[in-house]
């Protein structure tokens, strides 16, 4: 028995392109042409291509060649007051998008680099780090530096009923350069730490019970280290656990019963952390989609599909070739989508 198998591939370096200047345009590429591809029975259907979102480049800066820095990340957030955000990085400026053009938020962050985004539903906050700058916040007007939070004391040293968070909890640390966040358990994670490329942080409550996302310790850590000593490459919220991957492996966090003590005040969050595969991982976070359920990513040797109760189980063998064609190199730069019941995935040729 025989079976078709038809593989599609977009080459977004031709067609439409209303991006470059004119003496930038390729031999392929035009400015002006009618968008289309003749389709199967004698239709029309939009050819790919790119077209400008805003006139202007989201960076105001422009390189020593005349050029403008690429964008490098895109988030768009809703606000709980009804506000809604597009923001777009580029060089090294975040803007958000108006009717005017591009409005600067803040500029100083780490040229080119790669932002991730979460919002925090409590703070009504669009939380985001880059593995260069730290952890930072940002209503969509303004960003700053997340400020670390500040344990209290309560009644006076020498009294029964003193308390000292410093004492009972922790100090406040919270991570330098973290590569990744996550939200899962109504806490922030922060992973792939500089120095500490296989630690995962999370924030703790204070004394009252209150988690705050200012708030990480010395202690509130896990690792998620396999034998080849990887750093971790994602996090995925998926089910009711946090999924941890490396590039060959990947762990589940489950949140777990936790030990109260009678001298203890605070009771520390548990956590343990299970093996979900020990020979498959992902790439990059960027390579990681949540369809319907299941989770698709790219791994080192093709695409995978995890639902939750079988192992990670390839479904790419008949494009193995092409993915093959993706430079090691480019991995970190590969990013994915799931669009009309698709997963697509972008990567660089160059």
């Amino acid at each position: 028995m025989s079976q078709r198998h038809r593989e599609k591939i977009y080459d977004f370096t031709g067609g439409l392109n209303t991006r470059d200047r004119g003496a930038e345009l390729q031999e392929f590429e035009s400015p002006d042409m009618k968008n289309v591809l003749p389709g199967k029975r004698g239709g029309f259907e939009i050819r790919p291509g790119t077209q400008k979102f805003r006139q202007e480049p989201v960076s105001s800066k422009e390189n020593e060649d005349g050029s403008y820095p690429p964008v490098t990340s895109i988030h768009e957030f809703a606000r709980e007051i009804g506000t809604r955000h597009l923001l777009a990085f580029a060089g090294d400026e975040l803007k958000r998008a108006t009717s005017e053009g591009w409005e600067l938020i803040r500029d100083g962050f780490a040229k080119n680099s790669y932002f991730e985004f979460i919002y925090h539903p409590y703070e009504d906050q669009l939380l985001f780090v880059n593995g260069a700058d730290g952890y930072w916040e940002t209503d969509g007007f303004e960003a700053n530096k997340v400020a670390a939070y500040e344990p209290r004391e309560f009644g006076d040293p020498g009294d029964a009923d003193y308390i000292n968070e410093e004492v009972e909890i922790g100090s406040c640390v919270i991570p330098e350069k973290p590569k990744l966040i996550a939200f899962f358990d109504h806490r922030v994670w922060l992973a792939n730490i500089d120095g500490s490329s296989d630690r995962i942080y999370f924030n703790v409550d204070d004394i009252d019970g209150n988690r705050m996302y200012n708030y990480f310790t010395p202690w509130s850590w896990l690792r998620a280290s396999n034998v080849r000593g990887e750093p971790i490459t994602a996090l995925l919220k998926f089910q009711e656990y946090l999924l941890v991957f490396n590039q060959t492996s990947i762990k589940a966090i489950i949140p777990d019963e936790p030990v109260q003590l009678e001298e203890q005040v605070y009771t520390p969050p548990a956590y343990r952390m299970e093996d979900v595969s020990t020979n498959v991982g992902a790439v990059s976070q960027r390579a990681v989609q949540d369809v319907g359920g299941r989770v698709v990513f790219l791994s080192i040797d093709g695409v995978y599909l995890f639902d939750g109760d079988s192992a990670p189980y390839k479904i790419s063998n008949r494009i193995d070739p092409t993915l093959k064609n993706i430079d090691q190199e480019a991995w970190q730069y590969v990013c994915s989508g799931f669009w009309d019941n698709k997963y697509f995935l972008s990567a660089p040729t160059e």
